[in-house]
């Protein structure tokens, strides 16, 4: 599993800015969120930036047609909009706001605990891709997380009695919902959830759809390189890339033929640790307790950031031979396996699904 966000994340899938026509943003005054314009053939794209759930997230609309003073306030309403749902889920799942649903969850550990119907629809997701997975996604990881504080100098690979003792914490059938009631709990005591790895990918599916909703279909939301996007450029489509796992630069960029998608990158090259020549990622296999190897670097495209955020972490501890298996259970979903040596293994549609 993912330890936690970061501004720089190990998902990593992000926007190709050439094509346009000036070559720096400039600010638009007013009351509200800051807005950068892009001045591009038949019309502008504007971006707001700002930080949520320890990522750096950037809102970008295209829109056609002249600028004017009354699309610059309906370009802000909307932009204040998706900031405040991606907020809305950093302080509903954030597992270190006390106030917020994960941290009330795990303090009440084997009692009943009221969440958000937002919540519980992502604790369903959760544990449906904890099946799917075998357990290879696991909403209960956070019992192995003091094992891997990878930025700590001192850090040494956990010991297998450490692993023994951390592991009999994590199990996402241990997690019992109630669906209908909107509550949650666990039936082991001392357990813990963390929503990292999929509420960042929920924040964006409602993002883009405030984005759509006050009449802007044509956006893309960036969450520290995880991608949902709608529509198309007043220029050109949204032009997109998958980075080199283990070399400068890009390993694929292009369009994507779909209309609206989500994509999402899941890589053991940003925060990682060498001990006597063993790579220790931050993305951790629950089922094992030790760093997950099952690829370098998988990228999933889907129909909803939810789903692929989570997706692109299972398939990565699970490796391309089983993350097929488990893709059957997810039908739209497509996704790319690098290697070491960048040997690729994909499912039949994940090429098929860019232009």
């Amino acid at each position: 599993m993912r330890l936690h966000k970061v501004t720089v994340f190990a998902i990593y899938a992000f926007i190709l800015s050439s094509g346009c026509n000036r070559k720096d943003p400039v600010p638009e005054a007013g009351s509200g969120p800051r807005l950068e314009l892009q001045k591009v053939q038949e019309g502008t794209v504007v971006n707001h930036t700002f930080m949520a759930m320890d990522t750096m997230y950037t809102l970008s609309v295209g829109v056609r047609g002249p600028w004017s003073p009354e699309t610059a306030d309906r370009v802000r309403a909307a932009m204040g909009h998706a900031e405040a749902a991606v907020r809305a889920v950093e302080s509903t799942m954030s597992s270190h706001l006390a106030t917020g649903d994960v941290h009330r969850l795990n303090a009440g550990s084997r009692e009943w605990v009221q969440v958000e119907p937002s919540t519980m629809d992502v604790l369903v997701a959760a544990v449906r891709i904890g099946h799917a997975t075998g357990g290879a996604f696991d909403l209960t990881w956070p019992a192995l997380r003091p094992l891997y504080r990878l930025k700590n100098p001192q850090w040494k690979p956990p010991t297998d009695a450490q692993i023994g003792k951390a592991l009999r914490l994590v199990d996402f059938r241990a997690v019992e919902l109630d669906v209908h009631g909107h509550r949650a709990r666990f039936t082991r005591a001392g357990m813990a959830v963390d929503l990292g790895g999929i509420a960042k990918g929920y924040a964006l599916d409602l993002a883009a759809g405030a984005l759509a909703r006050d009449g802007f279909p044509d956006h893309l939301v960036n969450g520290g390189g995880d991608l949902r996007v709608g529509g198309a450029r007043p220029d050109r489509k949204w032009r997109m890339g998958i980075r080199s796992p283990r070399k400068d630069g890009i390993y694929k960029s292009g369009t994507i033929k779909a209309p609206s998608f989500a994509m999402v990158t899941s890589g053991d090259y940003e925060r990682f640790r060498m001990v006597d020549g063993v790579r220790y990622s931050h993305i951790v296999d629950p089922r094992t307790g030790r760093s997950a190897r099952g690829a370098v670097s998988v990228t999933v495209i889907g129909p909803e950031g939810m789903l692929a955020d989570a997706l692109a972490t299972g398939l990565f501890v699970l490796g391309p031979e089983e993350g097929r298996k488990a893709l059957v259970h997810f039908p739209g979903y497509e996704a790319l396996w690098l290697d070491e040596a960048e040997t690729v293994q994909a499912t039949a549609g994940f090429f098929a699904a860019w232009d």
